[in-house]
C-alpha cells in the first residue's frame, strides 16, 4: 500500500512539473510579428533591372566551358592545397 502512493505521487508530481514547465515556456516565449507573406514578398521581389543586366552581360558560354574545364582538373577533397587554390581562383573570378 505504502509503495502504491509513492508510485503515484511521483506520477503527480512528474505530471505536475511538465504543466507547469509547459505553461512557463508558454508565457516565457516571446513570438515575433513577421508574417510569412512578408517574408515572400521580400524574396521574391523585383530585380534591381542595372544588377540583373550587368548578371546576365557577364555570362558568356566561352568563359563558362574555361571556367568548368579550369575547375574541374583540380581534386575537391577538402583540406588540400589545391582546394584552397580553386576557392582562391574562385574569389578572384568573383571580385573581378
Amino acid at each position: 500500500m505504502n509503495s502504491k502512493f509513492l508510485i503515484i505521487g511521483a506520477l503527480l508530481g512528474i505530471c505536475l512539473a511538465l504543466g507547469v514547465g509547459i505553461i512557463i515556456g508558454h508565457f516565457a516565449i516571446r513570438k515575433t510579428n513577421t508574417s510569412i507573406s512578408s517574408k515572400y514578398a521580400h524574396l521574391t521581389r523585383q530585380a534591381d533591372p542595372h544588377n540583373y543586366q550587368t548578371f546576365i552581360s557577364s555570362v558568356r558560354a566561352e568563359n563558362i566551358e574555361t571556367d568548368l574545364r579550369d575547375l574541374t582538373s583540380r581534386p575537391h577533397i577538402a583540406g588540400l592545397p589545391e582546394d584552397l587554390e580553386s576557392a582562391q581562383v574562385i574569389e578572384e573570378r568573383w571580385k573581378r
